[in-house]
């Protein structure tokens, strides 16, 4: 036999030697890749977990910035509401107040043109005339204005020339009648769009047509068959125009001596 040599010997060792060593190393890039797959599978998971729960969290956070944002519109339109309805209210309750400086505070802004006015009144007979008993008195009268604005430069007012006619008619102590005509001036206030109110004062002739209790026996017995006196009175209209200045039509209410209280319509 041959004896075996001392070089194949060596070679064969170290094969052996690497063969073992290349399978140690295999076995333990196994063993280390095992450990880190669940290591990766736990960090996406966490990844994944930190993900959803940052995205849970924005959400909730733009919830709550939402409903913020909500609340506080909410309570921004609540007081803008508030707001309007204050305004309202306080416009309301000075609409008259601006309505009556707006017409009181603007010189000429009034109806310019002539007036017709008929009317009814009643009164009681002893005022003007020597008496008793009630009169009755139906009539016109026609107002012609003379001047733009009246005496008073800084308010609304103006100046009228009213004449007329009245037929008055006494019950007591017998019927008679008789026609009186009054001339007189008319001063006039615009206190707004709606009213207005009035001062008269003149002097009205009365025309007796036939003698009856226009004769007198003191101190001598003679009858008048024209006979003089003043007129006088106070007045409020209430304009019946819906838009413009104050003007005709209206309604007129006026306490005058001597023909008591009087209604008519001014066209």
């Amino acid at each position: 036999m041959r004896a075996k040599s001392p070089l194949t010997t060596n070679a064969r060792t170290s094969v052996a030697l690497c063969t073992v060593t290349t399978a140690l190393l295999l076995t333990t890039s196994d063993a280390d890749a095992q450990r880190r797959r669940p290591n990766s599978g736990g960090a996406s998971a966490t990844s994944t977990t930190t993900t959803g729960t940052g995205t849970g969290t924005n959400t909730a956070a733009a919830s709550t910035n939402t409903s913020a944002g909500n609340a506080t519109a909410a309570s921004t339109s609540a007081g803008e509401t508030a707001a309007s309805r204050s305004a309202a209210s306080g416009g309301a309750a000075s609409g008259s107040s601006a309505l009556l400086s707006n017409v009181v505070n603007r010189p000429g802004f009034h109806g310019s043109r002539p007036t017709f006015e008929v009317f009814a009144g009643v009164a009681p007979a002893a005022w003007a005339w020597p008496w008793g008993g009630l009169a009755v008195s139906p009539g016109f009268r026609l107002g012609f204005p003379l001047t733009r604005n009246g005496m008073l430069s800084s308010i609304n007012n103006d100046i009228r020339l009213m004449v007329g006619a009245q037929w008055i008619i006494s019950f007591n102590p017998a019927e008679y009648w008789w026609i009186t005509a009054p001339l007189s001036l008319q001063w006039n206030f615009y206190l707004s769009q709606q009213w207005s109110v009035s001062l008269e004062a003149g002097l009205s002739v009365d025309v007796f047509v036939y003698d009856f209790l226009n004769c007198y026996d003191h101190p001598r017995y003679f009858c008048d068959r024209v006979y003089f006196h003043p007129v006088g009175g106070i007045g409020l209209r209430r304009h019946l125009n819906a838009s413009g200045p104050p003007g005709s039509p209206a309604l007129e209410f006026r306490f005058s001596y001597p023909y008591g209280v009087q209604v008519g319509l001014v066209l």
